[in-house]
């Protein structure tokens, strides 16, 4: 059987959070989703997303290889790369991006380490609240592009509940939620939202405490779910599409045969970020590295290794495929509508502190790599 048939047949209804912004005309009809011919993909997120953003602030340093694939949280390309090859798109590290002039195709805010609020593992990089305002003020006041695919790498969160950020689901799921209803509320009109995987049965979960970091896990993601139920009520006009990147990873942990995989619990190095003496730059010759990483599911304590970040990205295709040809999107209003609801989710207002302007945050950028001496990330 195919990868992307088991993958498809496993999606369930809870959502891998990540989202794409395009910045351009509203008067552009939007996609034909059978199609998938997205204007434009635009992703906030943590290391499962992370292309060259953490790289760029710590002046070249990390990740590098051999511990890495450069700017990468695994050994080569991660999912939103392939996913954007996929849909034949590129996708711009906002550390690289002119906010003046910035690209049509799709950028990416994930940095390592983020957690779905304004901490990062690494003090010096931006979590997804930052990243968010940051793709706020690139719009300038626009309406997003209703042809544009929007992730929102909800992956993240494990990043509240590993880094000591959160203990209970109801702040990380929140975060998430509003994020995503203000991306819908501000034009988007197809929205992928990426769930948490066990965080218990990854190496490092498998040796902190597998039993209380999987209960963690479950009830982020059924809140997560319901949330993402209540919104698909509230603003029907937008294709809010789930991935459930858990039920991904317990097809592989379930039957690794089918997806290429022989080891499930190990991992191919020995590099533990979540190690509280891990001290930059990591040393070579304490590193060991397996012959064969195609055959793990886990590069390092928690990253998957490039195979599964493809598996992941031939499973978000599918989904996408699947959820949009289900029905046609027809040309939207860039106006939303108010529904009065008593639970219905509210969205902060971004913070000035943490600074609106994407350029502003981009000139941080800058200024903090040549200040970068530590990073543990996610």
């Amino acid at each position: 059987m195919k990868i992307r048939q088991l993958t498809a047949a496993g999606k369930q209804g809870i959502a891998i959070a990540s989202t794409a912004i395009a910045i351009g005309s509203l008067t552009v009809m939007p996609v034909e989703a059978a199609n998938l011919n997205f204007d434009g993909m635009y992703v906030v997120g943590g290391s499962l997303s992370d292309v060259n953003n953490t790289l760029n602030i710590s002046g070249g340093t990390f990740p590098i290889s051999p511990f890495f694939a450069r700017g990468r949280l695994s050994n080569g390309k991660v999912w939103v790369e392939y996913l954007a090859k996929d849909l034949g798109l590129n996708l711009t590290p906002v550390t690289e991006v002119n906010p003046f002039n910035p690209p049509k195709e799709g950028i990416n805010f994930a940095f390592g380490g983020a957690t779905t609020g304004d901490k990062n593992i690494n003090p010096l990089a931006p979590g997804m609240q930052q990243q968010f305002e940051s793709f706020v003020g690139l719009l300038q006041g626009q309406s997003l592009d209703p042809n544009a695919l929007y992730i929102v790498d909800g992956a993240a969160a494990a990043n509240d509940y590993l880094g000591g950020f959160a203990k209970t689901p109801d702040q990380p799921v929140r975060n998430i939620l509003n994020y995503t209803r203000q991306l819908a509320d501000s034009g988007a009109r197809n929205i992928l939202v990426v769930n948490m995987p066990d965080i218990g049965q990854t190496p490092l979960g498998r040796q902190i405490d597998p039993v209380t970091l999987g209960i963690i896990s479950r009830m982020h993601n059924r809140a997560l779910s319901r949330g993402l139920k209540k919104l698909e009520q509230i603003r029907p006009e937008t294709n809010f599409i789930s991935f459930d990147l858990n039920g991904l990873f317990q097809q592989a942990i379930a039957d690794p045969k089918a997806f290429g995989i022989k080891n499930i619990t190990g991992t191919c190095t020995n590099t533990n970020l979540y190690n509280p003496s891990t001290t930059l730059p990591l040393d070579p010759s304490q590193l060991t590295i397996c012959k064969k990483p195609k055959n793990f599911l886990f590069w390092d304590s928690i990253h998957p290794t490039t195979h599964m970040h493809k598996i992941i990205a031939d499973s978000a295709y599918d989904v996408l495929s699947q959820e949009l040809s289900e029905k046609k999107i027809s040309a939207l209003s860039a106006t939303t509508e108010e529904v009065s609801d008593p639970e219905e989710i509210s969205v902060p207002e971004p913070n000035s502190v943490l600074g609106l302007l994407a350029f502003g945050i981009i000139g941080t950028f800058s200024f903090i790599k040549h200040r970068f001496k530590r990073a543990e990330v996610l």
